[in-house]
């Protein structure tokens, strides 16, 4: 099964330049100048390229979900919940409650994130600070006036 691979204008740019190496139209630090990279750097893709076509060029993470993810039924669970007991507590508090009577261990910027995309809570507006003024120039005075 093939997918089609979606490249931005300077991938593509970035292949063409290692195909023209490749090809011997260009040498390594003529591609690494206009790639605007180190010449080792451009061996390295240069072999990508070589093993893998021009996928070798494209991150391995693309299109995987990250790390840090939460699982959709998850997120369901949590805001059942804070509608359901937890609609008029704080990011904190609610985060201690998840923890302490359902067993939930996420932080609470996950749960503040959470509380604001589902409208349970509004952060609060920063006070704009007034700005310290210049105090005006003193007139100079001189000792002896007298000329």
């Amino acid at each position: 099964m093939d997918k089609n691979i979606t490249m931005s204008q300077k991938e593509i740019k970035k292949y063409d330049i290692i195909k023209k190496l490749i090809n011997k139209e260009l040498n390594g630090g003529e591609a690494a100048e206009l790639l605007n990279l180190t010449s080792r750097h451009v061996r390295r893709l240069k072999k990508k390229v070589r093993q893998h076509g021009i996928k070798g060029l494209i991150h391995g993470n693309r299109d995987e979900t990250g790390n840090r993810n939460m699982p959709d039924k998850e997120r369901k669970t949590i805001i059942a919940l804070l509608r359901e007991h937890y609609h008029d507590f704080g990011p904190l508090l609610a985060s201690e409650k998840l923890d302490e009577r359902h067993n939930i261990k996420r932080d609470k910027g996950t749960i503040r994130s959470i509380m604001i995309a589902e409208g349970l809570w509004q952060p609060r507006r920063k006070k704009k600070e007034k700005h310290r003024q210049w105090a005006p120039k003193k007139s100079k005075r001189r000792r002896n006036d007298t000329i």
